[in-house]
């Protein structure tokens, strides 16, 4: 994301936006940290680690979690795009994954070593209205180029977020495939 992009988000009303691949996991980004600060230096860009796909386990998102326990706390934001079991898309997660993954958490909130909190809660600031629309939408942009959409509607997906000890954690609530 550029600066660009952020001022979109904040043009369109958004207290908050996330990158990806900002923070040490086994997938990359080694050395970066294992957290987003609370609050975050920067709102609008807010690190995280690699979307969640079919490669991650059940160790792979606890230690998310945990090495960011260990490094002393923040904010860890893991995003889940498909819950799906069986051949799905690379952006699945297993729901029996995603469950145990989510007990876990559970286990964390009981021993007051998780707090469960909405980005929202994490981010803070007033629910900004919808932002009208000024111009005509424009086509999405084709295979292989990237490029922003502006469309009449702002549609936000519901985000969870957990806090281990001084730590949070935030996984968007993914939606069941309909394979």
């Amino acid at each position: 994301m550029d600066a660009a992009t952020e001022a979109i988000a904040q043009a369109c009303g958004f207290n908050s936006a996330s990158g990806l691949g900002d923070i040490d996991t086994r997938f990359g980004c080694t050395g970066c940290g294992f957290d987003e600060t609370i609050p975050p230096t920067d709102p609008c860009l807010t690190r995280a680690p690699d979307e969640v796909d079919t490669t991650w386990t059940l160790a792979d998102l606890e230690n998310t979690v945990t090495n960011a326990d260990t490094a002393g706390g923040g904010w860890v934001q893991l995003t889940v795009r498909h819950l799906c079991a069986g051949s799905c898309d690379a952006l699945s997660v297993d729901p029996a994954v995603f469950a145990q993954f989510v007990a876990r958490l559970s286990t964390r909130a009981a021993s007051n070593n998780t707090t469960v909190k909405t980005v929202g809660d994490v981010i803070g600031g007033a629910v900004k209205p919808v932002v009208p629309v000024t111009t005509t939408s424009t086509a999405a942009p084709g295979p292989g180029v990237n490029g922003v959409v502006i469309r009449g509607s702002r549609q936000r997906e519901p985000m969870a977020s957990r806090s281990a000890g001084p730590s949070t954690v935030s996984v968007r609530t993914p939606r069941p495939s309909a394979r």
